[in-house]
C-alpha cells in the first residue's frame, strides 16, 4: 500500500480535494441561481406565484425572472403546460405570463398597467425592471384602442417614463429602453437629443448605429420639426457613412431606416427604401441558395448616393447637432 504521507501522494490527494472543491463550489452556484431545482419544490414555486395576487408577489416575481432569465428559444408546448418540469427560468417565466396575459383579461382597467410601472419604477427590482418595461411596450404597441383595456391615459404613461429616461442616476440600459416608448408614442421632438445623448455611449460606430435605429422608431418620424429632420439625417448618415467598409454592407439596417425618415420613394414598391430589386440577374443566387453579399452592399451605396444628392437642402437646418458628431 502507498505510503499516504509520501509526496505523490499527497500531491494526488491535493489534486483531489482541489477538484472536489470546484465541482462542489460549481454545484452551488448552479443552486444558488437555480433554487430550487427539485421538480416538487419547482412546483411550489410555480403554485405559489400563480396562485397569489399579482400585486402581492408582482416586485418579487419580477425580480427573480430577471435574475433568472429563459435562454430557450422555441419552447413545446409540454414545457409550457409544466413549467416545472424542466428549469426555474421556465417555472418562473411562465408565472409572470399567467398574470400579464392570462390574468390580466379579468382585471379592471389600468390594474395590471401600474403594477408593470410601479417595477419600473423601483429600483431594488434590477433587471426584473426590464421585463416588466417590455409588458409596457408590448401593450402600447399593439393594445390601444380598443383591444387592451389595461391601459392609463397615455399622457400619463410618458409622463412617469420620462421622468426616469431623463434621470442620470438610473441605470443607461433601462434608460435606452424608455426612450423609443417615448419616442413613438410621444412627441419625438422632445426626445431626439436624448436618443443621440444615449446611444452615442456606445463603444463602437456600428454599436451606435444599431442603437440609434432602434431607440427612434420611423414610424412617428412624421412628427419631427424640419430643424429636427434635419439634425437626425445629418446624423444618422454621418453614422452610415462611418460604419461603411465598402464592400461587407455593414450599415445595411440604418440605410433602410434613414430612408424611411427621409420619406424616400423605395425603389421597389412595397420594400424599404434603397434595397435594390432582388429579382435582377445580378443578385440571382439560385445556385448558392442565399443573397449576394453585394446586395446589402448595393442597398447602402444607394442611400449614400441619396445623401450626396440630398444633403445640401438639410445641412444649413441642423442646428445643435456638434456635440452629437464622432
Amino acid at each position: 500500500m502507498n505510503n499516504i504521507s509520501s509526496p505523490k501522494m499527497k500531491t494526488l490527494l491535493t489534486v483531489i480535494l482541489f477538484f472536489t472543491t470546484i465541482s462542489t463550489f460549481a454545484q452551488n452556484v448552479f443552486r444558488l441561481n437555480q433554487e430550487p431545482v427539485d421538480p416538487a419544490e419547482l412546483k411550489k414555486t410555480y403554485d405559489h406565484y400563480a396562485g397569489s395576487k399579482f400585486s402581492a408577489i408582482a416586485h418579487e416575481l419580477a425580480k427573480r425572472v430577471g435574475e433568472n432569465p429563459s435562454l430557450e428559444g422555441y419552447i413545446p408546448n409540454d414545457k409550457l403546460a409544466r413549467p416545472w418540469t424542466h428549469s426555474l427560468s421556465l417555472t418562473l417565466s411562465q408565472a409572470w405570463r399567467f398574470h400579464t396575459n392570462y390574468a390580466a383579461r379579468k382585471e379592471p382597467r389600468g390594474k395590471i398597467f401600474e403594477i408593470l410601472m410601479t417595477i419600473v419604477e423601483n429600483d431594488e427590482v434590477g433587471a426584473g425592471r426590464n421585463i416588466a418595461l417590455g409588458e409596457i411596450a408590448t401593450r402600447l404597441r399593439w393594445g390601444r384602442k380598443p383591444v387592451d383595456q389595461s391601459l392609463p391615459p397615455l399622457k400619463e404613461t410618458i409622463r412617469r417614463l420620462s421622468e426616469i429616461a431623463k434621470d442620470k442616476r438610473e441605470d443607461n440600459f433601462l434608460r435606452r429602453m424608455i426612450v423609443p416608448i417615448l419616442y413613438e408614442h410621444g412627441d419625438p421632438n422632445k426626445y431626439l437629443d436624448l436618443a443621440l445623448e444615449l446611444t452615442s455611449k456606445e463603444k463602437s460606430p456600428l454599436a451606435i448605429a444599431e442603437a440609434f435605429r432602434f431607440a427612434t422608431p420611423s414610424r412617428n418620424s412624421t412628427k419631427l420639426t424640419a430643424e429636427n429632420r434635419a439634425k437626425y439625417l445629418n446624423y444618422g448618415f454621418s453614422l452610415l457613412e462611418e460604419v461603411n467598409d465598402k464592400k461587407s454592407g455593414h450599415g445595411y439596417f440604418i440605410a433602410m431606416h434613414l430612408g424611411a425618415v427621409a420619406g424616400v420613394k423605395p425603389i421597389v414598391k412595397g420594400e424599404s427604401p434603397f434595397k435594390p430589386n432582388q429579382k435582377l440577374a445580378r443578385y440571382d443566387q439560385s445556385k448558392g441558395g442565399s443573397m449576394a453579399p453585394f446586395y446589402f452592399q448595393d442597398t447602402v451605396d444607394n442611400a449614400l448616393n441619396w445623401w450626396s444628392q440630398n444633403k445640401h437642402k438639410y445641412v444649413e437646418q441642423a442646428d445643435g447637432l456638434n456635440r452629437f458628431q464622432r
